[in-house]
């Protein structure tokens, strides 16, 4: 959950663990295809300044090769890539590592904002843990310095990284900044604290499931089986062999066994690796999409 001010303040104030997370991508958009080909995070207990575990992995991407410019920036190469997961199952294991720990970014705009919390919401995944800034709290705590990007901010600190432009080892001397900036906020004697309450981050919780309508669509290449549910819209993607949230109105997770189930049922069809022969006719005009159409299923 993006926090700002003081709120942000409090929250590394009071966190005993966080855990700081960096990404290396192809490009910087997602929009114009940029994806996603590292993942490192460390989590961190800010009283001993002691790293607890980490968590780090490389990503294929699916849409071609790495730049060369990405290449000789972090050496990462397409070979390294070549039998690496893609970022589906990667995205739940770092949701998982995550928690509801505090979350530390260096520049969360483009980590947070961009990439992770549209890749968590796609795959169903709620995750209102708050999120950290250091390149914000830089303009709060060394409101004089001039340069802000993280090699630089190592070097101030005397901090030794390793291999920058490496997402495991950005993510430590993201969290290593982050240990800083909370021991100069500790030194104001702000009374953050009682001034700001902690904030109910209860999830809300999801209705009955309920299946409305299934429509099959296929464009250029693209494979995709629409539900539209009481949850959300829904699709399962044939190319991906996944399931996605096209949107949903629920700040919760979305229990994607729960859905295959029901969508199974709902069109009588015994496994998901039937799903092609089901497609298939349906673009056909041998299926009636509004079959479904108000089935009911109830998740135990």
């Amino acid at each position: 959950m993006r926090i700002f001010g003081l709120e942000m303040q409090k929250a590394l104030l009071n966190a005993e663990i966080m855990v700081s997370v960096d990404i290396e991508t192809t490009g910087f958009s997602p929009d114009k295809g940029a994806e996603i080909i590292e993942i490192g995070a460390s989590m961190i207990n800010t009283k001993t300044k002691k790293i607890l575990k980490n968590f780090s992995e490389l990503v294929k991407p699916r849409n071609g090769k790495i730049p060369n410019k990405i290449i000789e920036l972090t050496h990462i190469t397409n070979e390294m890539v070549r039998d690496k997961r893609f970022i589906e199952p990667v995205i739940e294991d770092l949701g998982h590592f995550m928690g509801d720990y505090p979350l530390v970014f260096h520049n969360a705009y483009f980590d947070w904002d961009r990439f992770l919390e549209p890749l968590f919401k796609k795959r169903g995944i709620c995750k209102n843990n708050d999120i950290i800034d250091t390149l914000t709290l830089t303009g709060v705590c060394l409101p004089d310095l001039k340069k802000k990007n993280l090699g630089y901010l190592c070097s101030y600190f005397g901090y030794k990284a390793e291999n920058l432009h490496r997402a495991l080892d950005d993510a430590k001397a993201t969290g290593a900044l982050c240990i800083k900036y909370k021991e100069i906020l500790s030194s104001r004697n702000l009374n953050i604290k009682e001034a700001y309450p902690s904030r109910n981050k209860n999830t809300t919780s999801l209705p009955e499931l309920r299946i409305k309508s299934i429509n099959c669509w296929g464009k250029g290449g693209h494979r995709r089986i629409y539900i539209l549910t009481s949850w959300g819209n829904l699709y399962y993607d044939l190319n991906k062999k996944n399931w996605y949230v096209a949107n949903t109105s629920y700040d919760a997770t979305i229990n994607f066994k729960t859905v295959e189930a029901a969508f199974l049922k709902a069109v009588r069809i015994n496994s998901i690796n039937e799903i092609g022969e089901y497609f298939k006719n349906s673009i056909e005009g041998k299926n009636n999409k509004e079959r479904a159409g108000g089935y009911v299923y109830t998740a135990l």
